[in-house]
């Protein structure tokens, strides 16, 4: 991940294609014809599969295959695909899954981002001496969103692990706020997808910040 390495905030940015419908989007934003939308969309896994292809031949920077993986066949997939990481959820797998499939996705050269949400996943992902942590700002019961989540477990986690803030993000000063406690890197997905144009609202979110000063952890 060394690639993600800047002055300036981290941006994850999230397409989801099972959105389509919820959010309305416009297939044009990821230079998708209509007709080739309604194709992608009809399977789920499919499309999956297929986003993943496109945010690689779209873009030069490092690709994050964002979804449930329970399966090492899903790592070869994710390697054919051009993906350069994968998430492992915490909360969906056992220990003893976890620490394998972790062990495995670094075997293949790939980068692990392993999602917390509360102080024991922590303890259980930093068992393994991850390089990234990302954390769930959402509550998985009740889908709502707290960033302090973030602020309240960023003590636990030594400075050598990158963090990952997940979800929650839709205004500069929620931003600015984390950097200001040594976060930066975000994953942020809804507030995009959401918008007529995403582009526009990445720059409204991050845009003013790219030659902040940036405090460190």
């Amino acid at each position: 991940m060394d690639e993600c390495v800047t002055n300036g905030p981290i941006q994850v940015c999230e397409l989801k294609g099972g959105l389509i419908a919820q959010y309305r989007i416009e297939p044009a934003h990821f230079g998708l014809s209509q007709r080739d939308a309604a194709g992608l969309w009809a399977d789920s896994p499919a499309a999956s599969l297929a986003l993943v292809r496109q945010a690689r031949a779209a873009v030069s920077l490092p690709v994050l295959r964002k979804e449930f993986i329970v399966d090492a066949y899903q790592f070869m997939e994710s390697r054919a695909l051009g993906a350069d990481c994968i998430l492992l959820i915490t909360s969906a797998l056992a220990a003893a899954e976890l620490a394998s499939l972790h062990r495995q996705a670094l075997d293949l050269g790939l980068d692990v981002l392993i999602e917390v949400h509360d102080a024991t996943e922590v303890r259980t992902a930093l068992s393994l001496a991850p390089e990234l942590i990302g954390i769930n700002n959402r509550n998985l019961k009740t889908f709502a969103t707290r960033i302090e989540t973030t602020l309240d477990l960023l003590d636990q986690i030594p400075n050598e692990v990158l963090v990952v803030t997940e979800s929650g993000f839709h205004h500069r000063h929620q931003v600015r706020r984390m950097r200001t406690q040594g976060v930066h890197a975000f994953l942020v997905g809804e507030a995009f997808m959401q918008a007529d144009d995403p582009g526009a609202a990445l720059t409204e979110l991050f845009g003013h910040l790219a030659d902040g000063a940036a405090t460190g952890r």
